[in-house]
């Protein structure tokens, strides 16, 4: 076979060859669009997702500051109302606490002056009882009723 011929078959060859690469190449790029595209679409509904999140974790944020200044006012409200319910505790503690004392007071006096009554009970019952036992004298008793007699004819005048 003539070297030309040679040559040329595998010019052919080669041109066959070059063929299949640039179909495979072809292919290759046609793939590689078509990932480009899906990855451009997948990037596109990421970001959607991406931003719809972002404004759903702003909507919770914005919630939770809301309800957390919420329960900080309730808070304040609270301490408020508990400091003047302790305020209002403490005066009625100090006023309990002086009319305590004021009772004490009375207590005691009272107690000592159911002593001295006591007391007095006690000496006027000595007096009672000596007197009585004057009475039980025959001569005391004469003269009390001549004193009783005499009242009684008095009267009746």
């Amino acid at each position: 076979m003539p070297l030309w011929h040679a040559r040329y078959q595998r010019i052919i060859r080669d041109k066959e060859e070059l063929l299949v690469i640039k179909e495979k190449l072809e292919n290759s790029v046609v793939n590689m669009f078509q990932k480009l595209n899906a990855y451009r679409e997948k990037d596109k509904e990421n970001r959607k997702k991406l931003f719809e999140l972002k404004n759903t974790f702003e909507e919770k944020v914005a919630k939770l500051e809301k309800e957390v200044i919420e329960v900080q006012e309730q808070l304040k409200k609270a301490e408020e109302n508990w400091q003047k319910k302790e305020k209002k505790l403490r005066q009625e503690l100090e006023r309990y606490s002086l009319d305590l004392g004021f009772l004490l007071n009375e207590k005691e006096s009272l107690e000592k002056r159911e002593k001295e009554l006591l007391e007095e009970i006690e000496k006027q019952k000595e007096i009672i009882k000596h007197q009585e036992n004057l009475l039980k004298l025959p001569v005391i008793s004469i003269l009390c009723k001549i004193v009783t007699w005499w009242r009684t004819v008095n009267l009746n005048i």
